[in-house]
């Protein structure tokens, strides 16, 4: 087999051809978004479904696993709906029951993983809301780790308290600018 190499004797041609790799790497991350997108409210929709046929006393807790079996039996390509994933997407409908919520968009632009990380370790929506904001700016497989120790350090605790000494000893305009700096959308309070 004889192997063909390009030759690039040019600078411009290599640029040219860098070009087109930028945008097929765009493409792709286009592409990620939206199946990304599309998977959230998928879970979203299931979770509701669960959430009123539970609510409704329409199936009980067993038919959650029978859902899990039937369609790891009918349908075998589809892969991540086992009763531990139902559950979570339950879980995940109740976290997010109104779809026009502020936290809604947010939540859309993270990850599964990253979704079910901050819903199982966040109580309150303002909370969530500041995860979700910092892991949409700190998106990047490198920063998976960083993202674990948020929790760990109590993270959100930490940052409020910064914020609240500032405001109460320099006024809240500085906390603006510093909540601003921090996490590019103003956590300040409404004054």
């Amino acid at each position: 087999m004889v192997k063909h190499e390009i030759l690039i004797e040019s600078n411009e041609l290599s640029e040219q051809f860098s070009e087109v790799i930028t945008l097929i790497n765009k493409a792709r991350t286009n592409v990620i978004k939206v199946a990304n997108t599309a998977m959230i409210d998928l879970y979203w929709q299931v979770g509701k479904l669960l959430h009123e046929k539970l609510a409704n006393a329409e199936w009980g807790d067993s038919v959650v696993a029978q859902l899990a079996d039937f369609i790891a039996k009918n349908a075998p390509d589809i892969k991540g709906f086992s009763d531990k994933n139902l559950w979570r997407m339950k879980q995940f409908f109740e976290t997010y029951p109104n779809t026009s919520e502020i936290l809604s968009p947010l939540v859309r632009q993270i990850s599964w993983t990253n979704n079910l990380l901050i819903m199982s370790r966040v109580k309150s929506a303002e909370e969530r809301e500041f995860y979700l904001r910092l892991c949409i700016q700190e998106i990047g497989e490198q920063k998976k780790r960083q993202r674990r120790k948020w929790f760990s350090t109590k993270y959100y605790t930490s940052v409020m308290n910064i914020k609240e000494f500032y405001e109460e000893n320099l006024g809240w305009q500085f906390c603006s600018l510093i909540s601003s700096a921090l996490c590019k959308k103003n956590f300040s309070r409404n004054h």
